[in-house]
């Protein structure tokens, strides 16, 4: 059932299952640059909107705050002091946010933040992998049978958004490190998992389509289970300096204890 998706419903039936009716057709898929970046507009016009998801969520804070306040959120005098009132929420968690960051700037060295990035990364692979083997099942298709395609292409955004902050991240410690080999190579490698990534997983989702096999790979735990080894590895990559990167973490633990 998947271009039809009409027949029992209109567009909420497209999105169900395997629902393909929004994807482009399949004159268009001629394997061209061209013809990815219009699926994936496609896909993200069709199931993202974050201008009404903005708004929703504003509506929501206002009229909760108008309930507790006993105002009436209809009123065009109440409009100012809602939508002030309704933003004083957000104001902690910006400030926590921005706490977190300082102490992280101050404390966590560009080799240790790598080191974490990577065993989170290796850590989610697992986690799919453990699902594939339980389940006998893609677990990432499984997730976008059971969810629909709109939440499977926003769970995708995400993921690329994750990935962009990561191979910034990795591409920053090559470049503290006047591109020693093994931080390079560790750039190239993750490059080549979220280009291998981006032809098995990502662009299928918007083309509605589940997940399958790339470069000779079979999808799902062979290839989930070689992300997490290459993640790991990484992870295990020693520092540059590492006389250097231990007395400085000698000397940050030291002066919080002084602190403390």
């Amino acid at each position: 059932s998947s271009s039809g998706g009409g027949g029992g419903g209109g567009g909420g039936a497209v999105d169900m299952a395997w629902g393909s009716g929004w994807a482009i057709s399949e004159d268009e898929k001629d394997g061209s640059i061209g013809s990815h970046f219009k699926a994936a507009k496609k896909a993200i016009a069709t199931h993202v909107d974050v201008k009404a998801a903005v708004v929703n969520t504003q509506a929501r804070m206002k009229l909760a705050v108008a309930s507790r306040m006993g105002l009436d959120p209809t009123a065009q005098g109440n409009q100012l002091y809602l939508t002030l009132a309704s933003l004083l929420p957000v104001a902690p968690i910006v400030f926590a946010v921005a706490c977190v960051v300082r102490v992280i700037k101050q404390t966590v060295t560009m080799y240790r933040a790598v080191q974490v990035a990577n065993v989170y990364c290796a850590c989610f692979c697992l986690m799919l992998v453990i699902s594939g083997m339980f389940t006998h099942s893609e677990p990432l298709a499984s997730y976008q049978f059971l969810s629909g395609n709109s939440q499977y292409v926003q769970y995708q955004l995400v993921v690329l958004f994750v990935f962009a902050l990561y191979l910034i991240l990795m591409i920053l410690n090559a470049m503290s490190n006047a591109f020693w080999w093994p931080n390079t190579s560790s750039v190239a490698v993750s490059l080549l998992i979220g280009v291998h990534y981006y032809f098995s997983v990502w662009h299928p989702a918007m083309l509605a389509q589940p997940p399958h096999g790339s470069w000779g790979m079979t999808e799902g735990v062979p290839t989930y289970t070689l992300y997490m080894c290459v993640f790991a590895l990484i992870a295990l990559v020693p520092p540059k300096d590492a006389e250097v990167l231990h007395a400085f973490e000698d000397k940050e633990n030291g002066a919080g204890k002084a602190q403390d």
